[in-house]
């Protein structure tokens, strides 16, 4: 269908808005982000804007008073990058985002939706496929990537591939199967634990703060309001038990006593009766989650991120922001960001997260492999018209589950070990603590045998019955604001990110020297627990996407 120059303006307009949109997701401290004009990707049925197009459009919307120009960088016709520093005016600049969303989702329920249907014999996909592979798996990284987004969309856009994917798919609920029914069965158990619990309290005074605080979080853990990086099912126990321990530690210990494991001979919290479900079901998550590179759906799945990053980015921005998932959009923003460093030919290794080429190149392998083996199997057969559900529609949340899976930067080349390793960082907001007197120790501090970290002092102290272990010179040190950050989440694995900002004004870099940062704070830690007087105490701090501080009953030998 032919626009008229009328809807070419406006859709330019809306592909701009777009881009400002996405970007202001991580402005600098200041509100200002940058919006490069430099690189041009070029798809098929989009709006493909030149660099004067970007620079009319960015001026118009200044002048309309929607943004502000911070700083321009003017074009470099002999190449380098060119854009401008921007701040949104809100809320005009919402306004008008959603008046342009309206005439786009118009203009496109107007036009006729192309026909992707192909009607060839397997011998015919084998040919096509063989052809397509061979182009692309020698290239450098830009025309590899761009080859794989290719070949998956050749399959999505063909019908003759549909038994294919729903094996692959059989073979990961297959596999998800145990994984599946211990979740069923663990859930069940949290939310009967949860109702035993609220009956107990019906009638009940509650005058902690923090009790509150945990009842209160758990809502909204369920609900959504907090969206953690780890299963909902780990999310729900982990909530949970949160709210069984500000219970029994303020005040509240004949409603919940019966519900916790103690260490022997103490009064200590070692673990809740909640489920007997919880760890074979987090050690089949473990299990699951390393199939993800033995196995061909894992291989499968990783080959479609690449696809909907390529050629179905907007569709699914488009979703993320219609069902308000702003987890779900800094994820997919994120993974995009890292393809569009790939197709802009940028090599900044340190940041990358998803897309190594040494991991895709057994990916693909393994992927063509299978499917060239199931067409040969009945070469002669004629695949029709009639195709299933497009891929985009089967895989709605694989990309969040990608981004998750891969979040932290430190572990770059030791990728397989820690996605056995590692468990999803649950990212929470501190709990504020209720004053008991001027020196204040962690609520937590009383079921680790003994030990309390005394703060709110110029020198914090760690203590273990009452007994100073460990006096640090200041409290405003990066070393003791990284260890309180750890003590405050015991066992929970804490990442780069949350460690650097911290009780910090600063903010983790969206790129670049990352590596240092991370680098800089792994020394830090490890300086920490080689200091003479940790050397014979229980203390440890465990290493894989992050950080995850444990305190064990006895020390290690």
């Amino acid at each position: 269908m032919t626009m008229t120059p009328e809807e070419k303006v406006k859709a330019e307009i809306w592909e701009v808005l777009q881009d400002l949109k996405e970007k202001s997701l991580l402005p600098d401290d200041d509100g200002a982000f940058f919006y490069d004009t430099t690189h041009t990707v070029i798809a098929a049925g989009e709006i493909n804007l030149t660099l004067e197009e970007k620079w009319a459009v960015v001026k118009k919307l200044a002048r309309d008073g929607v943004i502000e120009i911070v700083r321009a960088i003017e074009p470099d016709w002999r190449g380098g990058r060119n854009g401008f520093y921007l701040k949104v005016i809100q809320p005009t600049f919402e306004e008008i985002y959603e008046k342009y969303r309206i005439i786009n989702d118009s203009q496109e329920g107007t036009q006729a939706v192309p026909s992707h249907a192909y009607s060839l014999t397997n011998s015919e996909l084998v040919g096509s496929l063989e052809f397509k592979f061979n182009s692309f798996k020698d290239l450098p990284e830009k025309g590899f990537f761009l080859g794989i987004a290719d070949y998956i969309k050749f399959i999505d856009e063909n019908p003759g591939f549909e038994e294919i994917i729903s094996a692959i798919d059989a073979f990961k609920e297959k596999d998800a199967a145990i994984l599946v029914e211990l979740g069923k069965k663990l859930l069940l158990d949290v939310e009967r634990v949860e109702k035993v619990i609220k009956d107990r309290l019906q009638g009940v005074e509650i005058s902690s703060k923090i009790v509150e605080k945990s009842l209160e979080e758990l809502e909204m853990r369920k609900d959504g309001r907090i969206q953690s990086s780890v299963s909902k099912t780990e999310e729900l126990y982990s909530g949970l038990g949160y709210v069984i321990t500000t219970l029994y530690e303020n005040g509240y210990e004949n409603l919940v006593s019966d519900l916790i494991k103690f260490i022997p001979n103490t009064k200590s919290i070692a673990d809740y009766k909640i489920s007997e479900y919880y760890y074979p079901y987090k050690e089949e998550l473990t299990d699951y989650k390393t199939k993800i590179q033995k196995t061909i759906w894992g291989s499968w799945n990783e080959l479609i991120v690449v696809y909907l990053v390529v050629h179905k980015y907007k569709e699914k921005k488009k979703e993320l922001i219609a069902a308000k998932d702003a987890l779900g959009e800094m994820n997919l923003y994120g993974l995009h960001e890292e393809m569009e460093s790939i197709l802009g030919n940028s090599y900044d290794k340190e940041g990358r997260m998803q897309f190594i080429k040494d991991d895709y190149i057994i990916h693909i392998n393994r992927v063509h492999d299978f499917v060239i083996n199931k067409l040969n199997s009945d070469p002669n057969r004629n695949t029709g018209d009639e195709g299933g559900r497009t891929l985009q529609e089967r895989y709605t949340n694989l990309l969040e589950e990608v981004r998750t899976n891969t979040i932290d930067l430190q572990d770059r080349y030791n990728k397989l070990l820690a996605e056995i390793k590692s468990q999803r960082s649950e990212k929470s907001k501190a709990i504020p603590q209720e004053p008991h007197n001027e020196v204040q120790s962690n609520s937590a501090d009383l079921n680790l045998l003994g030990w309390s970290l005394i703060k709110d002092v110029k020198k914090p102290q760690l203590r273990k019955n009452d007994k100073v272990v460990y006096e640090f010179a200041t409290n405003w040190s990066d070393k003791y604001r990284f260890f309180e950050c750890l003590w405050e989440n015991q066992g929970h694995e804490k990442s780069s990110q949350e460690l650097f900002e911290y009780k910090s004004s600063e903010k983790y870099p969206e790129k670049g020297k990352r590596w240092k940062i991370n680098k800089y704070i792994g020394e830090e830690l490890t300086k920490l627990l080689k200091e003479p007087e940790f050397k014979n105490h229980p203390i440890r701090i465990d290493r894989n996407n992050g950080y995850t501080l444990f305190i064990d009953e006895v020390a290690p030998n």
